[in-house]
């Protein structure tokens, strides 16, 4: 029965979405055969006759991916239904247009309307259709940030990648340059980015710097090591940026940390914890959007 009605609704899904990114495509094309009407009825100008077309392809092809953003930041359904509201209703103002700049009016707010519409109606048939069905492969990798300092992806996401036999390449194993063997002093006065400031991952840093001299090893050679040690990682991308960065990096590759080494780096950062958090660090907008994580009030009684 549950699966009648989800397959149901990915049928009207795809019917209404074909529907008005069909209505939005036409409307693009259509008013150039009528031109000649237009001008006859309205009396329009040749340079009016060029804003009724450019009105709506300016408007359409400038807001697009801020149509897109609106659908991430507000939610895809809200946008897209508000989106074809506000098309239709232009549709029919420029319809009952009494005058050349009227209809030219009305063909800017069908522009912003369709620009809301053609990138949500994307987004939401892909996620009404599984993958599979869609004939695409399942993930094979997932590509997290990754070294001593955040080790937060040890919780959750290595777990699951082993469970599900995926492949994890991971990025920032030098802590975007605190784990390069530079003086936690000097990276103070740089300054230039929040991360090299931030006290708790610089406090960790004067940790970490004497046991990778009692190991025997420079502070990259430490870092990309600890980075590859976990049996969930498939790799680490280097990241080098002079041909000096990448050789040093390169000689470490026959780096193996003991157990004693890996014990006093988890004394120092708890398995699974972060210290600090990442500048390039991705943000879900649910973090930063409430009515993303709460159900609405009517709707969080657990009856």
């Amino acid at each position: 029965m549950t699966h009648n009605r989800d397959k149901a609704q990915t049928y009207w899904t795809l019917a209404i979405t074909s529907v008005a990114l069909f209505m939005v495509s036409l409307d693009n094309l259509v008013v150039t055969t009528a031109l000649p009407v237009i001008r006859h009825e309205l009396h329009a100008s040749i340079s009016q006759l060029e804003w009724t077309v450019n009105a709506y392809t300016l408007t359409f092809a400038v807001l697009l991916l801020t149509g897109a953003a609106l659908g991430d930041r507000f939610g895809r359904r809200r946008m897209f239904v508000l989106g074809l509201l506000l098309f239709t209703g232009a549709s029919a103002a420029a319809a009952l247009s009494t005058s050349a700049n009227a209809l030219d009016i009305a063909r800017a707010l069908q522009g912003v309307g369709g620009a809301i519409v053609t990138p949500l109606t994307l987004t939401i048939l892909s996620a009404a259709v599984p993958a599979e069905r869609r004939g695409l492969a399942r993930f094979h990798t997932e590509q997290p940030a990754y070294s001593i300092l955040s080790r937060g992806i040890e919780r959750e996401i290595l777990p699951t990648v082993q469970r599900h036999g995926m492949g994890t390449l991971v990025w920032g194993p030098l802590a975007q340059g605190l784990l390069t063997g530079r003086n936690p002093a000097d990276l103070r006065r740089a300054g230039t980015a929040r991360h090299l400031t931030d006290a708790r991952r610089l406090a960790v840093v004067e940790q970490l710097q004497p046991l990778a001299a009692d190991a025997g090893l420079p502070m990259t050679h430490l870092a990309m090591a600890f980075a590859i040690a976990h049996p969930g990682v498939t790799c680490a991308l280097l990241g080098a940026r002079t041909e000096a960065h990448l050789d040093d990096l390169l000689a470490g590759l026959d780096v193996t940390l003991s157990d004693d080494v890996l014990d006093r780096i988890d004394a120092i950062v708890p398995p699974g914890s972060d210290v600090g958090a990442l500048d390039q660090a991705y943000q879900p907008p649910a973090l930063g959007e409430p009515s993303r994580r709460r159900r609405p009030p009517a709707a969080r009684a657990a009856a």
